[in-house]
């Protein structure tokens, strides 16, 4: 098999997801660093203009979108415990809405209270991706106590379907439980309440220690 190769930026919490993925799976990669906005002129003509966040590369094979890079490393793999057969449709639609729903809470979250303090063409790059065309920093800033009950909300309903041992949906760990991680991993270090946030979900703090 060729060597797999992983073009990301270390911040990003899709391609730490994707990191935590290749550890679960014991597989060796090398990295590529690619710059955080656009312009990506060394990515883009590999990926045919896909712009985000992280790409996997496998010889001629080149993989976009986690979800996607995700089955590709379990086919790669022997390793069954990524995504269980058994389990398999379960965690997939687990895992979409976490980066879906979750995700899209969580970075409305973090972007909004970083207004101000990080790079401006960094904040007007993502918010054209995740608030649409026609946001105001005000407005975002009004929305922004009852984003945070959404994101709490979906949170708790993830906490209580953990137990003090095991996986969200298996007894080892799985990809469902590597989604839980990486968005802890962001909460907790792109927003600077995060870590008081998270101690409200104490199972979901306990996985996000046992991936790391």
């Amino acid at each position: 098999m060729s060597e797999l190769i992983l073009h990301h930026y270390w911040q990003s919490p899709f391609a730490h997801k994707i990191r935590l993925v290749l550890g679960l799976t014991d597989f060796s990669w090398r990295s590529v660093e690619i710059p955080r906005i656009p312009p990506k002129p060394l990515l883009i003509p590999l990926t045919a203009g896909y712009r985000r966040t992280p790409v996997l590369q496998c010889g001629a094979d080149v993989f976009c979108d986690t979800q996607n890079i995700v089955k590709a490393i379990g086919e790669l793999s022997d390793d069954h415990r990524l995504i269980p057969e058994s389990e398999r449709g379960k965690i997939l639609t687990f895992t979409d809405w976490i980066d879906g729903t979750v995700f899209n809470l969580a970075a409305r979250v973090i972007l909004t209270s970083a207004m101000g303090t990080a790079p401006p063409e960094f904040i007007q790059d993502r918010a054209g991706l995740y608030f649409g065309s026609n946001w105001t920093p005000d407005g975002l800033k009004g929305e922004l106590p009852g984003v945070i009950l959404q994101l709490s909300a979906h949170l708790k309903s993830i906490d209580q379907g953990l137990s003090g041992s095991g996986g969200f949906m298996t007894e080892v760990l799985s990809y469902a439980d590597i989604s839980i991680a990486y968005i802890a991993w962001f909460i907790r270090g792109r927003w600077e309440h995060g870590p008081i946030f998270l101690k409200q979900f104490p199972n979901i703090e306990r996985i996000e220690q046992e991936i790391h």
